[in-house]
């Protein structure tokens, strides 16, 4: 009776992620499978490939999801570039320590789809209209991305089991606020120096 109710559900790209973002967060990515998800959502594994095509498109929407949710229409005050890319990482660690057995796929996977790229070209306007060329704008979102998953990875071992190690001096909050303290601080200078990059003729995203 409960299949049938949910069957009825209208299938949606969005209730599609909703449903595989919590198989994974349940049982990890092994989990997820199209058949194990059309049982979750009520229906035939055939009925999801009308709204994606396959597993791998799958995984690409959950990147988005977590990308999207990091983003949010978040935008700096004053010109505050640093506590808004502060305010940013901090938001994707929290995301990603809520979903450790996705970090990994993150880590390794590119954001492909139109939404990602337009949340990334997004955060470069922003940088850009701080100061940094288009090309920095870009280097620096990728660089504390990598920062942040580095730590989460090392923080949470990327699975659904915490990690059983610490850190021998400080905790992980202290060293994740030192080193992107120490990121934003070494941005500011670079910005501050004025080099050539600020010449390049390259219009900031749009």
């Amino acid at each position: 009776m409960v299949e049938r109710i949910v069957s009825r559900i209208a299938l949606t790209p969005a209730r599609i992620v909703d449903a595989a973002l919590a198989m994974v967060d349940e049982g990890g990515l092994r989990a997820l499978t199209m058949r194990a998800l059309g049982a979750r959502l009520g229906v035939e594994a055939m009925s999801l490939y009308h709204h994606v095509r396959n597993r791998d498109e799958l995984l690409d929407l959950l990147v988005e999801r977590i990308l999207s949710e990091a983003a949010a229409d978040d935008l700096p005050a004053s010109g505050d570039w640093q506590a808004w890319l502060r305010r940013v990482a901090s938001r994707y660690r929290e995301i990603l320590r809520a979903h450790p057995a996705l970090a990994p796929e993150i880590a390794v996977r590119p954001a492909r789809s139109p939404a990602a790229w337009r949340q990334l070209e997004a955060g470069a306007a922003i940088l850009c209209e701080a100061g940094f060329s288009p090309a920095r704008g870009f280097y620096i979102l990728n660089t504390l991305g990598m920062f942040v998953m580095g730590h989460v990875l090392a923080e949470t071992g990327g699975t659904l089991e915490p990690a059983s190690e610490t850190p021998r001096t400080g905790t992980h909050d202290e060293i994740f606020a030192f080193g992107l303290s120490a990121f934003l601080c070494g941005c500011a200078m670079m910005l501050a120096e004025r080099p050539d990059h600020r010449q390049e003729p390259h219009a900031c995203p749009t």
